[in-house]
């Protein structure tokens, strides 16, 4: 299996070409966190942050909705 990884700073999926994180990358980036929820929510919101701000240098306008559900709006749903 190839590793389904950033390709910063224009946040895609070096493995599927996807918005990253991917289908495939979202389970095991929060297999990393088991137990630590709320550390879990800090990073990826920091993700968030980073790619936002890369994806703004690039001259995109990044829309903050989709990129919510794509750093944050799933995450509740791994830790509970």
């Amino acid at each position: 299996m190839q590793n389904h990884v950033a390709v910063k700073p224009f946040w895609f999926c070096a493995a599927c070409a996807n918005p990253w994180p991917c289908d495939v990358a979202r389970p095991h980036i929060a297999a990393e966190y088991v137990g630590r929820g709320k550390l879990f929510a800090v990073d990826m919101a920091e993700l968030l942050w980073e790619a936002t701000g890369d994806l703004e240098r690039l001259g995109a306008k990044p829309d903050g909705f989709e990129l919510y559900c794509r750093f944050l709006g799933w995450i509740r749903s791994v830790t509970q």
